[in-house]
């Protein structure tokens, strides 16, 4: 989705999956958690915004192209799309919460990485991000 309106197509989303086996109620509801970033890096490594969605517009939006990649790969059929277009509820929500801007070091802070991340560090590699070791750490806390 977010390739269709950047300039360079071989541009990556920054997203975060957390997949999900149970509900509320540890009930059996499989489902994702993501955070997305609000734009795509280059092939070159710059950061390029993308238009801003409204979340449900980008619910919309993803229940498309997930239910498209269904049907192309065979996992459903036309007949079980149709079943789902007659559903009041679309099966899918999105939530935007507010933005973090570049350089914000308050939300920064405020988003520290967990006591186990911090003994590390951040290295960006083409198509993956990866933390290691860094030497005289500050401790948890």
């Amino acid at each position: 989705m977010f390739r269709e309106v950047a300039s360079d197509p071989a541009a990556l989303p920054g997203v975060i999956l957390s997949v999900q086996s149970y509900g509320d109620r540890l009930n059996l509801h499989p489902h994702v958690h993501a955070l997305a970033s609000r734009g795509v890096w280059s092939s070159g490594g710059n950061f390029e915004a993308i238009p801003v969605l409204r979340a449900p517009q980008l619910m919309l939006l993803f229940r498309h192209h997930r239910l498209e990649n269904l049907l192309a790969s065979g996992r459903i059929g036309q007949a079980t799309l149709d079943i789902l277009d007659r559903f009041h509820h679309p099966g899918f929500s999105a939530y935007e919460g507010e933005g973090v801007a570049a350089g914000d070091s308050a939300a920064c802070n405020h988003n520290a990485p967990p006591a186990s991340l911090r003994s590390r560090s951040l290295r960006p590699r083409p198509n993956r991000t990866t933390f290691a070791a860094t030497a005289n750490a500050p401790g948890p806390g």
